[in-house]
């Protein structure tokens, strides 16, 4: 399934995003051209449009000259020559990013969909496979609104900024600014290959990266592991075979540890 955000019969997008008014006369209509805020305007919106277009299940196809801010109303006005050396360089390279991600990912090629969040001008999915997580978050409005984003796997980062996030109770607090979105991408693969570190005392979350969990976990703390048993709905469990609990008695520091072992990576790694 083709999805596509402008096809040649239509009017281009940019200019459906970002103007307010469609113009009566034909003549008007061909003469017509944003003016630099609501250019501004569509040029956010059509970032978010792309960004849906390139994490969406389908496959994103893209008219030729939107990518470079081509404007135009309806045939013949949307049909104009591509405008070599006049692109709109930052927008082609969000359109070239976004493909890249999108061949990177498997997940956002064939991954299952999941809502998240379906309201007002927020929308909310995510695409998952194979212990790959991407999701993506659209704020079409011109506010900023905060919501907490409920979020069981673990920190995420944005690839679109690079920004990291750290969920606490199970969320992750966000307010995204007007016209604005992110692609927050989780490996849950790398994540359950890693040693979780958890500590009051110090950052509320850090990855210490480890090859032999049970080696390394037991140089680390003067206890021996214990076997932990996944409750029936346990977000690791459809990726863990078992996971370790360590707890650190060394200056009465409250740290406890996760090593959580893979299901196919770490099997040979089991105490």
């Amino acid at each position: 399934m083709c999805i596509e955000t402008g096809p040649h019969d239509t009017p281009r997008i940019l200019t459906v995003l970002g103007a307010d008014n469609v113009p009566d006369s034909k003549a008007d209509r061909a003469a017509y051209r944003l003016s630099p805020a609501q250019r501004q305007i569509g040029l956010e919106r059509l970032r978010l449009a792309a960004l849906i277009l390139f994490t969406f299940p389908g496959a994103p196809t893209v008219y030729y000259g939107d990518e470079a801010a081509m404007e135009g109303w309806e045939d013949p006005f949307n049909r104009a020559g591509y405008p070599w050396g006049q692109e709109d360089t930052d927008l082609k390279a969000h359109f070239a990013e976004l493909a890249r991600f999108r061949r990177s990912f498997p997940a956002l090629q064939v991954g299952v969909l999941h809502w998240i969040w379906t309201s007002g001008p927020l929308l909310i999915f995510a695409r998952e496979l194979d212990g790959q997580l991407l999701t993506t978050g659209v704020n079409a409005a011109d506010v900023s609104p905060a919501l907490s984003l409920p979020w069981s796997a673990p920190p995420a980062r944005d690839l679109l900024t690079s920004q990291r996030f750290i969920p606490t109770d199970n969320a992750i607090p966000l307010t995204l600014p007007p016209r604005s979105g992110l692609l927050l991408q989780t490996d849950l693969r790398e994540a359950l290959s890693l040693l979780l570190h958890v500590s009051r005392e110090t950052t509320p979350l850090t990855f210490v990266s480890g090859v032999s969990f049970t080696s390394a976990a037991n140089k680390m703390f003067h206890v021996k592991p214990v076997e932990f048993e996944f409750s029936k709905n346990c977000f690791y469990k459809k990726y863990c075979k078992t996971a370790f609990f360590y707890r650190n008695a060394l200056k009465h520091r409250r740290l406890l540890v996760i090593c959580l072992l893979y299901t196919s990576d770490a099997a040979d790694d089991k105490a």
